[in-house]
């Protein structure tokens, strides 16, 4: 809790609850981080492949009015790659980054979108 009461009050964060009905099933966000807004967003696995994550992500970018906004994904998540482009992300380069699940370093592919 103490996470997200820090998080809600940041003026530079925009956290958004994806609900299905009335379940909660993901929740969604851009903060910035090097000078630059950034989207990270979280679905239940038991919703991938219904296109949740694309749906809450074309609502979200109509209230959320930074540009250019970037995101971050893992080199082998393709679900992931397809509902960024979906939106319009395009991908434009990649980098390294720490991965939690694994616990180690893996490599990500960079997205913008304009």
């Amino acid at each position: 809790m103490a996470k997200f009461t820090r998080h809600l009050a940041d003026p530079t964060i925009h956290m958004q609850t994806i609900l299905v009905g009335k379940t909660i099933v993901g929740s969604m966000a851009t903060f910035v981080a090097g000078g630059r807004t950034e989207i990270t967003y979280w679905i239940d696995r038991t919703f991938w492949g219904r296109g949740v994550a694309a749906a809450a992500l074309e609502q979200f970018l109509r209230l959320e009015s930074a540009r250019p906004v970037f995101g971050r994904v893992a080199f082998d998540n393709v679900g992931s790659q397809k509902v960024l482009e979906r939106c319009d992300f395009v991908k434009i380069g990649t980098d390294k980054g720490f991965a939690t699940a694994p616990q180690t370093e893996i490599e990500e592919f960079i997205y913008r979108l304009a």
